[in-house]
């Protein structure tokens, strides 16, 4: 390769013309004391004389050097574009090559050599050393390299910005993410392509990749030029020169618009079944007044008359055996009837609709006691009274079935229950001192047992509630009921 130019040779300060003769220099003073690496040479290439900074870089004796030719320094590539170089110098006077040499400790350097033809014939050579020039020229021709490979075998989309915000490359995958042909985009402003909040903010990547000097990574939402959007999980991470300093970053971009949509769908399918869940319970408890109803008003008030009309005639009846037999039947009527009002309440208690949930719990735990012989203590929070009505209804239910777990299963002496708020979110507990029992086997139905757990567990799910059981053999059961305002 050689570079012809039309500016002079410069030795030791000297400017050099046409009929520049190193004869001219006393005894070659200048030209050995130089601190350019200096030689010449005959037309063929033979060394005519050297100075010692061009023995230092050669690694050899002056001696060594004159009388040899040049080819047997360069590479075989530089020797075959050797007569092309000689043939420029030839046609213009001057020229620079850039060279691989081959030094004396088999080792190799590169070499800027600046060329003119002297008056005399000879041509006179100034070495410049571009090693290290080289190397990083190479390493950063192979950075280029390997990036360009990471680019066009990503699935992800990349792209490579600079400090001022301009995009120096990017891949396909990057290309068809923001539907753009790749030639349009490299060039643009990262900002042009995909625009989102945090541009031009201090929350920019780019802005914080250069304050932190770390990669970055998030999801961020972004526009296209269409004006659609794109949600990516983003890592920004810097890139930097050889000296270390951050001079751009390489963005990853991973397209999840879909999954995105995914769980948006996901969301709105939970909140239809929270909001059918609420429905339901609701159902539910208007069945269970509607049956409590029927029972109260027809059932229980047809046993009551019975029971009268059976009375009235049992004081006309005067054989004793058809009395006593009577008497039985009134007994079992009136059991039956007491049976019955009991179920009415145990359904769907009035108190629960005249005075709330905090009542309603406090009777049931009454209740417990008198019909158990259990100790049952029961506290709530002043702001629970405030509950909507398909929460205490829910709640209500719930504290049911966990007490009467207790009054079968536990064996317990006694059993406390609370209920309070805790920002949006109300907690039921209940706690009992029993046999305690495994939790994971108990939310497996089996044998008939288990649904009651199990139950409130799956109607918890699905109005994004959550029940946790802490129990174990002798150790007692704790039930943590979470139920969330999103419920409605």
């Amino acid at each position: 390769m050689h570079i012809d130019r039309d500016d002079e040779i410069n030795l030791g300060g000297t400017s050099g013309k046409s009929e520049l003769s190193i004869d001219g220099y006393v005894d070659g003073l200048v030209f050995d004391c130089s601190a350019e690496k200096v030689f010449t040479s005959d037309h063929e290439g033979y060394f005519l004389r050297v100075n010692k900074a061009f023995c230092d870089f050669m690694g050899c004796k002056a001696e060594q050097l004159v009388g040899r030719n040049v080819r047997a320094y360069m590479s075989n590539k530089d020797v075959l574009l050797l007569p092309e170089m000689i043939s420029g110098l030839w046609t213009s006077g001057r020229a620079i090559f850039d060279v691989k040499v081959l030094v004396s400790d088999h080792s190799e350097k590169y070499a800027e050599v600046s060329c003119r033809i002297l008056q005399d014939g000879s041509i006179l050579g100034l070495v410049h050393d571009i090693t290290e020039r080289k190397r990083q020229e190479d390493a950063l021709s192979l950075a280029y390299e390997e990036l360009n490979q990471i680019l066009n075998t990503a699935i992800d989309g990349l792209r490579v910005v600079d400090k001022g915000f301009n995009i120096l490359n990017c891949n396909e995958p990057f290309a068809h993410l923001v539907r753009m042909e790749k030639k349009d985009i490299i060039g643009k402003k990262c900002f042009q392509v995909l625009y989102g909040p945090a541009c031009h903010t201090l929350e920019c990547p780019l802005r914080r990749v250069f304050l932190y000097q770390q990669p970055i990574d998030g999801e961020v939402g972004k526009f296209r030029l269409d004006g659609s959007s794109v949600a990516c999980i983003l890592r920004s991470v810097p890139l930097r020169s050889r000296d270390g300093r951050v001079i751009g970053m390489v963005q990853n971009f991973k397209d999840i618009s879909n999954i995105k949509r995914y769980e948006n769908e996901l969301l709105e399918y939970q909140e239809r079944l929270r909001s059918l869940v609420s429905q339901l319970t609701i159902a539910e408890e208007e069945q269970r007044r509607e049956i409590a109803t029927h029972l109260h008003d027809d059932t229980c008030q047809s046993m009551a008359l019975s029971i009268m009309q059976l009375r009235r005639v049992m004081s006309r009846i005067e054989d004793e055996k058809l009395v006593l037999q009577m008497k039985n039947v009134v007994d079992l009527l009136e059991k039956t009837m007491q049976g019955a009002r009991s179920l009415t309440f145990d359904i769907s208690p009035p108190v629960l609709y005249q005075f709330g949930l905090v009542e309603a719990a406090r009777r049931l735990f009454r209740k417990i006691q008198v019909d158990i012989g259990i100790n049952a203590e029961f506290a709530a929070d002043e702001s629970t009274l405030d509950l909507p009505q398909q929460h205490q209804i829910m709640l209500y239910h719930m504290l049911r079935e966990l007490l009467y777990n207790v009054a079968k299963y536990a064996s317990a002496n006694s059993v406390k229950a609370s209920i309070q708020k805790e920002a949006e979110n109300t907690i039921l507990e209940v706690c009992d001192d029993g046999v305690g029992f495994d939790p994971e086997s108990a939310l497996k139905p089996k044998d008939n047992k288990g649904f009651g757990l199990f139950s409130i567990r799956e109607r918890l799910k699905a109005v994004g509630g959550e029940m946790q059981i802490f129990s174990g053999e002798g150790k007692g059961t704790r039930v943590k009921i979470v139920l969330g305002s999103a419920i409605r």
